[in-house]
C-alpha cells in the first residue's frame, strides 16, 4: 500500500487541495440538519480513513447505555454487497444475519452489543427508524464528517500511534480532515491505543490536543483480550492451547493490522505467520480451506470472523480450527468523562434517569 501511494503521489498530491476545498464547500452548503425529537444521538467518528478503533468504542458505548435507556446503533453498512431501498434492521442475537446484506460491522456490533442496528446510507432516516422502534439513545457508527447529520454529542476517536506519525489529507494520505477541524466539533475525545506509544509521545499527543482544542475532555483507552472463542461452536480456549507449539496463523482484514499483530503477541498468542488482507475483504471458501491446509490454528478478529463464517456453510469442518479474539475497551484515564457521557444527564429529558 505504501509503495502504491509513493507511485501515485505525483497524481494524488495536486488533488489534496481539491479534496479539502470540496469538503469545505460541502460543509458550507449544508443546511440545518433535521433532528429527531425525543431521541438523543451520539456520533462516534474519526478523522482518518480507518484504524482508530472507532467500532469498539461504539460497542462499548452501546453496552454501557443499554441498561439505562433503550438504545440502538445506526450504521451505513460499509462494504455490504446488497443495497435495500429502505432501512434494514439487524436484531439481536443476529446469529443468522447475512453480513453481505447488512455489512460486517453492523452484524458484529449487533452480536457483541446485544442491541438493534439500523443500516441505511441516510443516517437521519436511520435515526428516525430507530426512534420509531423505541430507541431513546442512538449511537452512530461514524457520520462525523456529515454536516447534514444532527447529533447531540460528538465523540472523536484518535489513535495515539497515528498522531505520532506524519499525516496527510486524502488522497495522498489517510486523513479525512485535519485534526484541528475534527477537534473543533468534538465534545469528547477518545485517545485510543495509548499502550502503543511511550510516555513522552503520549504527553506530546495530549499537549497537541489541548493546544488545538483547549478544555475538551479526553478519555485514554486501549484494548484487552476478553476471551478466545472457537468459531464453529463458541467454545472458549486458552492462548497457549490454541496456538500450540508451532504458533498460529493470524488472519486480518482490518484497518490497522500492525496494531493487531502487536496486541496478539502481548496477549500471549504466538503468531507463526500473519496474512494481511484489505479492510472489509470478503473471504472465499478457498481462502478458508487454504488457511486450514497450513495445519496451523487460525486466529482472527471479531469483524473478520463475521465474513469468514459467511464464506462457508455452517458446520464446515474448517471452522473448527478458527479462533476469534473478543476484545473489550480498557479505560486507562478519563473515567469521569466517560461516565458523564453514558450517564446521559446532559439530555434535558433524562433528568430522572439514574447516573452511574
Amino acid at each position: 500500500m505504501k509503495g502504491l501511494r509513493l507511485l501515485l503521489a505525483p497524481i494524488a498530491a495536486p488533488l489534496v487541495p481539491v479534496y479539502a476545498a470540496a469538503c469545505a464547500l460541502r460543509r458550507w452548503c449544508a443546511g440545518e440538519p433535521a433532528r429527531c425529537e425525543g431521541t438523543a444521538v451520539i456520533c462516534v467518528g474519526n478523522h482518518t480513513l480507518g484504524g482508530s478503533g472507532k467500532t469498539e468504542v461504539v460497542r462499548a458505548l452501546a453496552v454501557a447505555l443499554r441498561d439505562r435507556l433503550p438504545v440502538a446503533i445506526v450504521s451505513r453498512g460499509y462494504g455490504r454487497t446488497r443495497r435495500d431501498r429502505n432501512p434494514v434492521v439487524v436484531e439481536p442475537p443476529a446469529a443468522t444475519a447475512d453480513p453481505r446484506r447488512y455489512g460486517d460491522e453492523p452484524v458484529m456490533l449487533c452480536r457483541a452489543a446485544g442491541v438493534p442496528v439500523v443500516v441505511d446510507a441516510d443516517r437521519t432516516r436511520a435515526v428516525a427508524t430507530a426512534a420509531e422502534r423505541g430507541a431513546r439513545v442512538v449511537v452512530s457508527d461514524d457520520g462525523y464528517q456529515n454536516p447534514s447529520f444532527a447529533t447531540d454529542r460528538s465523540v472523536l476517536v484518535l489513535s495515539a500511534p497515528v498522531l505520532c506519525a506524519p499525516q496527510t489529507l486524502f488522497p495522498l494520505g489517510d486523513l479525512r480532515e485535519t485534526l484541528r477541524s475534527a477537534l473543533a466539533r468534538a465534545d469528547l475525545v477518545v485517545l485510543n491505543h495509548v499502550d502503543r506509544v511511550g510516555g513522552v509521545q503520549r504527553g506530546a499527543v495530549r499537549a497537541r490536543i489541548a493546544r488545538l482544542r483547549p478544555g475538551v475532555p479526553v478519555v485514554e483507552t486501549s484494548y484487552r483480550l476478553r476471551r478466545l472463542r472457537r468459531l464453529s461452536d463458541g467454545a472458549a480456549g486458552a492462548a497457549a492451547d490454541v496456538a500450540g507449539s508451532r504458533g498460529a496463523l493470524l488472519v486480518t482484514g482490518v484497518g490497522s493490522p500492525t496494531l493487531v499483530e502487536r496486541a496478539v503477541r502481548e496477549w500471549g498468542i504466538p503468531a507463526a505467520r500473519h496474512l494481511v488482507y484489505r479492510d472489509h475483504r470478503w473471504f472465499s471458501p478457498a481462502d478458508v480451506v487454504g488457511w486450514r491446509a497450513t495445519g496451523l490454528p487460525v486466529v482472527t478478529t471479531a469483524k473478520d470472523a463475521v465474513r469468514i463464517a459467511a464464506a462457508v456453510p455452517a458446520g464446515h469442518p474448517a471452522l473448527d480450527g478458527i479462533w476469534v479474539m473478543e476484545i473489550e475497551l480498557d479505560i486507562r484515564e478519563g473515567a469521569d468523562a466517560w461516565r458523564e457521557l453514558i450517564g446521559c444527564q446532559w439530555f434535558s429529558w433524562t433528568a430522572t434517569t439514574p447516573s452511574s
